[in-house]
């Protein structure tokens, strides 16, 4: 996901960031999510992000 952010954009992305946004995921209000076409699971949302932020533990914290 890292790579095609920095693709799209021509910036490169700090992980940390990226992992702090992922993580910023859980804490939107939710008056801020559009009325949604397709059924929504505000959970699966949460978790999909939280397991990205996890995916890039390794490369924040080396050992």
């Amino acid at each position: 996901m890292r790579i095609d952010s920095q693709a799209k954009f021509d910036w490169p992305l700090e992980v940390k960031n990226l992992g702090v946004a992922f993580l910023r995921a859980k804490d939107l209000p939710e008056g801020e999510f559009p009325k949604m076409l397709v059924t929504f699971n505000r959970k699966d949302m949460e978790n999909f992000f939280l397991i990205q932020a996890k995916k890039l533990e390794k490369e924040i914290f080396k050992k």
